[in-house]
């Protein structure tokens, strides 16, 4: 084909010679072309994939045998306590500064809870933090009970009958050994024992304060400690700071 200008000078003679198979031909080659590059991508993202895997896979397994060499190192603890009868046979230095229970406290942040998103108040959390001598956070092993008891507020003692509400018990929770050892908590809060008291009638309001009440009776020494706090239920700061309505 010639194409004129529009000086009307010559112009270059440009052949175009067709490609047989038309429009069909020219996608085919299109996708063939592009179709390394598509097998390159899908294959290095299964690549990365897989690797995210199995480092998952890897820090589970590495989870799972630090937890499993814990209680390989208890167990051998505990065959050594039962063979020799280690406490006989201890330093008496070594007995001397074993921590042993002083006493317990109810945590501060201890206090009813919302727990299943229905307006009002269904469980109360109780903290417990056993302390030695040195008035530090020990780990105990023994029994436990929690009760919780609604003491009414001086109004409603007035008007209260003596055989009425006031002072009811809202819950009572004893713990096993087992139980207590399964309740310890540490994080961000702190080191503590969590106990939930559920509540006997769950989202109604509440009027007065909350007697919380906790006796521990130590599995080594055979002692009971013994702890109380009052929680008011009127102008509690955070997730207390008013009575549902």
């Amino acid at each position: 084909m010639t194409h004129a200008g529009a000086t009307g000078c010559d112009c270059v003679n440009v052949s175009v010679r067709p490609v047989r198979g038309g429009p069909v031909v020219i996608g085919a080659i299109a996708a063939m072309s592009l179709l390394p590059a598509l097998l390159g991508g899908c294959g290095k993202k299964n690549f990365l994939n897989e690797n995210d895997r199995l480092r998952r896979a890897a820090l589970k397994q590495d989870a799972e045998i630090t937890v499993l060499r814990a209680q390989v190192g208890e167990l051998e603890s505990k065959l050594i306590e039962l063979g020799e009868q280690s406490s006989d046979r201890l330093d008496p230095e070594i007995l001397e500064a074993l921590p042993r229970v002083a006493g317990v406290r109810i945590g501060r942040l201890s206090g009813l809870r919302d727990a299943d998103s229905i307006p009002g108040w269904d469980v109360l959390d109780v903290y417990i933090s056993p302390y030695d001598g040195r008035n530090r956070f020990v780990q105990v092993t023994g029994r436990l009970i929690v009760e919780a008891r609604l003491l009414p507020g001086l109004e409603e003692a007035v008007q209260a009958d003596p055989g009425g509400p006031g002072g009811q018990i809202l819950g009572r929770v004893g713990l096993s050994p087992t139980e207590v050892r399964e309740a310890y908590r540490a994080d961000l809060i702190g080191q503590r024992y969590s106990v939930q008291v559920s509540l006997p009638t769950p989202n109604e309001p509440l009027s007065g304060d909350v007697l919380v009440r906790v006796e521990f009776l130590d599995g080594l020494t055979g002692v009971w400690r013994r702890a109380e706090r009052v929680i008011p239920l009127r102008n509690r700061p955070g997730r207390m700071a008013a009575e549902p309505r």
